[in-house]
Formats: C-alpha cells, sequence, structure tokens
C-alpha cells in the first residue's frame, strides 16, 4: 500500500524546522545526553520484532547508533531512509507510514 506524500511545507513542518534549529544553536556535543540507565547491555533480551530507521542525512552519529541499535537487538530490521534527515515523517510522511505499515506486517 502506497501512500502518498504530504507537501513538504505548512505549520507543522515551520515549527519542526525552528524547533530543531534552536536544538541545534544550543551546540551540545552529539555525545551528550546520556541517561545513565544501562540499556545497551540489556538489547538481547528484547525478543519482539524491532524496526529501526534512520534518514541517511541525519547527523552521522545518529546514524551510526541506528545500525548500532539494530545490530545489537535480536529481532531487528534496520531501514536507512533515503534523502531524509531527522524528521522523516515531515520530510516524506508517505514513505514513513508505508515503513510503519510494513512494520506492523511483519516485512
Amino acid at each position: 500500500m502506497r501512500i502518498a506524500a504530504a507537501p513538504t511545507s505548512g505549520e507543522a513542518r515551520a515549527l519542526a524546522l525552528d524547533m530543531n534549529a534552536i536544538i541545534l544553536r544550543n551546540g551540545d556535543r552529539e555525545d551528550e545526553g546520556g541517561s545513565g540507565v544501562g540499556a545497551w547491555p540489556r538489547l538481547d533480551e528484547v525478543q519482539v520484532p524491532v524496526t529501526v530507521a534512520c534518514g541517511d542525512l541525519d547527523v552521522p552519529f545518529l546514524v551510526a547508533r541506528s545500525r548500532e541499535l539494530a545490530a545489537r537487538l535480536p529481532r531487528a530490521r534496520y531501514r536507512e531512509l533515503p534523502g531524509m534527515a531527522h524528521q522523516p515523517y515531515l520530510e516524506d510522511p508517505g514513505q514513513v507510514a508505508g515503513l510503519l505499515l510494513d512494520a506492523l506486517a511483519g516485512k
């Protein structure tokens, strides 16, 4: 099932871009912000199917972390979203909806 992509403009996209710009202006290092919870060593305990998706234009550490997450989860599928960055649901909502439908169908 293919869902038509929404326009790449409008109030929701403008708001998301403004919010993202605020975050980027903060200047935090990419590796900061850990919660201190030791979840990584326990990922092998997750026994449900998982789809890990990441835009190929996202910041490099998030792409790498997404790949690593998928590699550590026993039943994970990694999907790289071409031409998208950190907000794929705004960049190509139809493709993201298709990804969700595929995950629900076990594809």
